[in-house]
């Protein structure tokens, strides 16, 4: 050792009631940070912006209900952790969604749209 005392250098002392406003202003200041950087680092290469490379469809047959329920039941009862619906619960309320899955697969074939919602 040198023999120099080292000085440690605190900030100055605040109110202890401040201190929640402050950890939070600091987290708060990190979590901007970050996202600027993230907005800085993204391009506008996104897939939405992306061109469209592969064939399209000029029209689509509407589907019955019957055979999305064929199709449906004809699928493998295999589920995931990741699934927001599993496959034991919709084979066993089938016929009561059965109506409300056709509607949103007719919507969505009619307008050319799928939900963000539905991509994950």
């Amino acid at each position: 050792m040198s023999g120099k005392a080292h000085t440690v250098i605190l900030p100055a002392p605040f109110p202890v009631n401040e201190l929640p406003d402050r950890f939070g202003a600091f987290f708060q200041e990190k979590v901007n940070t970050i996202r600027a950087s993230i907005d800085s680092c993204k391009t506008d290469r996104s897939p939405e912006h992306e061109p469209f490379l592969g064939n399209s469809f000029e029209t689509f047959k509407s589907v019955s209900e019957k055979e999305v329920k064929d199709l449906i039941t004809s699928s493998s009862p295999k589920s995931c952790d990741l699934d927001p619906l599993p496959t034991t619960v919709l084979l066993k309320h089938l016929d009561p969604l059965s109506s409300v899955i056709t509607k949103i697969i007719k919507d969505s074939l009619t307008s050319g749209i799928v939900p963000n919602s539905f991509k994950q």
